[in-house]
Protein backbone atom coordinates (compact mmCIF):
# COMPACT_ATOMS: atom_id res chain seq x y z
CA UNK A 1 0.00 0.00 0.00
CA UNK A 2 1.57 3.27 -0.53
CA UNK A 3 2.07 5.73 2.11
CA UNK A 4 1.60 8.85 0.19
CA UNK A 5 -1.44 9.75 -2.42
CA UNK A 6 -1.68 12.47 -4.81
CA UNK A 7 -4.44 14.55 -5.32
CA UNK A 8 -5.28 17.70 -7.20
CA UNK A 9 -7.84 20.12 -5.48
CA UNK A 10 -10.95 20.74 -7.43
CA UNK A 11 -11.92 24.75 -7.62
CA UNK A 12 -13.95 24.26 -4.20
CA UNK A 13 -10.85 23.21 -2.46
CA UNK A 14 -9.19 25.97 -3.77
CA UNK A 15 -11.81 28.37 -2.73
CA UNK A 16 -12.07 27.22 0.77
CA UNK A 17 -7.67 26.91 1.24
CA UNK A 18 -7.73 30.79 0.01
CA UNK A 19 -10.50 31.83 2.56
CA UNK A 20 -9.03 30.14 5.27
CA UNK A 21 -5.57 31.24 4.45
CA UNK A 22 -6.44 34.59 4.42
CA UNK A 23 -6.98 34.61 7.80
CA UNK A 24 -3.53 33.96 8.40
CA UNK A 25 -2.16 36.52 5.89
CA UNK A 26 -0.73 38.82 9.03
CA UNK A 27 1.57 35.75 10.10
CA UNK A 28 2.77 34.88 6.92
CA UNK A 29 3.98 38.45 6.23
CA UNK A 30 5.66 38.48 10.25
CA UNK A 31 7.51 35.34 9.81
CA UNK A 32 8.27 36.26 5.82
CA UNK A 33 6.46 33.22 4.45
CA UNK A 34 6.10 33.26 1.04
CA UNK A 35 2.95 32.82 -0.73
CA UNK A 36 0.96 32.93 -3.84
CA UNK A 37 -3.11 34.05 -4.03
CA UNK A 38 -5.49 34.18 -7.20
CA UNK A 39 -4.80 37.10 -9.17
CA UNK A 40 -7.93 37.22 -10.45
CA UNK A 41 -11.07 34.54 -10.29
CA UNK A 42 -9.90 31.18 -9.36
CA UNK A 43 -12.38 29.69 -11.65
CA UNK A 44 -11.08 32.09 -14.11
CA UNK A 45 -7.36 30.35 -13.03
CA UNK A 46 -8.23 26.72 -12.68
CA UNK A 47 -6.54 24.42 -15.48
CA UNK A 48 -6.91 21.42 -14.40
CA UNK A 49 -4.55 19.51 -16.88
CA UNK A 50 -1.77 21.89 -15.55
CA UNK A 51 -2.74 20.32 -12.00
CA UNK A 52 -2.86 16.46 -13.11
CA UNK A 53 0.82 17.32 -15.12
CA UNK A 54 2.19 18.49 -11.98
CA UNK A 55 0.72 15.56 -9.94
CA UNK A 56 1.93 13.13 -12.81
CA UNK A 57 5.47 14.67 -12.58
CA UNK A 58 5.43 15.15 -8.46
CA UNK A 59 4.51 10.94 -8.14
CA UNK A 60 7.19 10.08 -10.10
CA UNK A 61 9.68 12.66 -8.47
CA UNK A 62 8.52 10.64 -5.12
CA UNK A 63 9.34 7.41 -6.67
CA UNK A 64 12.57 8.78 -7.25
CA UNK A 65 13.40 10.37 -4.20
CA UNK A 66 11.84 8.97 -1.58
CA UNK A 67 14.88 7.33 -0.20
CA UNK A 68 13.01 4.67 1.69
CA UNK A 69 11.71 7.76 4.10
CA UNK A 70 9.29 5.85 5.65
CA UNK A 71 11.59 2.97 6.80
CA UNK A 72 13.85 5.50 8.29
CA UNK A 73 11.00 7.63 10.11
CA UNK A 74 9.35 4.79 11.54
CA UNK A 75 12.72 3.37 12.99
CA UNK A 76 13.21 6.96 14.36
CA UNK A 77 10.13 7.44 15.63
CA UNK A 78 9.32 3.44 17.05
CA UNK A 79 5.79 3.65 14.79
CA UNK A 80 4.21 1.86 11.68
CA UNK A 81 2.47 3.99 9.26
CA UNK A 82 -0.39 2.34 7.94
CA UNK A 83 -2.87 4.59 6.62
CA UNK A 84 -1.62 6.52 3.75
CA UNK A 85 -0.86 10.68 4.09
CA UNK A 86 -3.00 12.56 1.32
CA UNK A 87 -1.03 15.20 -0.49
CA UNK A 88 -3.02 17.77 -2.38
CA UNK A 89 -1.78 19.86 -4.71
CA UNK A 90 -2.83 23.28 -4.88
CA UNK A 91 -1.98 26.99 -6.99
CA UNK A 92 -2.00 28.94 -3.67
CA UNK A 93 -1.04 29.77 -0.43
CA UNK A 94 2.47 28.81 1.48
CA UNK A 95 4.97 26.01 -0.18
CA UNK A 96 3.47 23.37 2.10
CA UNK A 97 0.89 23.26 5.42
CA UNK A 98 -0.89 20.17 7.00
CA UNK A 99 -3.88 19.40 8.90
CA UNK A 100 -4.10 16.96 11.64
CA UNK A 101 -4.51 13.83 11.00
CA UNK A 102 -3.17 13.06 7.47
CA UNK A 103 -3.28 15.60 5.03
CA UNK A 104 -0.68 17.87 3.46
CA UNK A 105 -1.31 21.01 0.72
CA UNK A 106 1.78 21.22 -1.19
CA UNK A 107 1.77 24.67 -3.49
CA UNK A 108 2.60 23.68 -7.25
CA UNK A 109 3.42 27.18 -8.11
CA UNK A 110 6.06 27.99 -5.84
CA UNK A 111 9.75 26.86 -6.82
CA UNK A 112 10.74 24.70 -4.10
CA UNK A 113 11.49 21.33 -3.76
CA UNK A 114 8.73 19.80 -3.17
CA UNK A 115 9.77 16.41 -2.11
CA UNK A 116 11.24 17.89 0.57
CA UNK A 117 8.55 19.81 1.33
CA UNK A 118 6.02 16.70 1.36
CA UNK A 119 8.41 15.17 4.19
CA UNK A 120 8.92 18.18 6.12
CA UNK A 121 5.05 18.25 6.34
CA UNK A 122 5.13 14.67 6.92
CA UNK A 123 7.40 14.90 10.29
CA UNK A 124 5.19 17.79 11.36
CA UNK A 125 2.21 15.81 11.55
CA UNK A 126 4.36 12.98 13.62
CA UNK A 127 5.65 15.08 15.57
CA UNK A 128 2.43 18.16 16.24
CA UNK A 129 1.01 15.69 19.40
CA UNK A 130 4.72 16.91 20.78
CA UNK A 131 4.32 20.21 19.45
CA UNK A 132 1.22 20.92 21.07
CA UNK A 133 1.85 18.70 24.57
CA UNK A 134 5.04 21.30 25.11
CA UNK A 135 3.51 24.46 23.57
CA UNK A 136 6.35 25.23 21.38
CA UNK A 137 6.49 28.07 19.02
CA UNK A 138 6.41 28.50 15.47
CA UNK A 139 10.16 29.24 14.73
CA UNK A 140 11.60 26.20 17.53
CA UNK A 141 8.48 23.85 15.34
CA UNK A 142 10.25 24.56 12.34
CA UNK A 143 13.57 24.06 13.80
CA UNK A 144 12.80 20.50 15.31
CA UNK A 145 11.10 19.57 11.78
CA UNK A 146 14.06 20.42 10.21
CA UNK A 147 16.40 18.65 12.06
CA UNK A 148 14.29 15.69 12.10
CA UNK A 149 14.45 16.54 8.04
CA UNK A 150 17.92 16.77 7.64
CA UNK A 151 18.57 13.17 9.49
CA UNK A 152 17.15 11.62 6.41
CA UNK A 153 17.52 13.72 3.38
Amino acid sequence: MPKVNFKINDINQEKILVESLKKSIDFFNSHRIETTWPKNDIEKEYNENDYADFKNKLEKEWIEKENNFFDKIEDFFAVKINEPFEVNISNYGVGGCYNLPRKITINKQLPYDHILNIKHEIIHLLIEPFIKKHNIDFQNKEKLTNCILDLFK
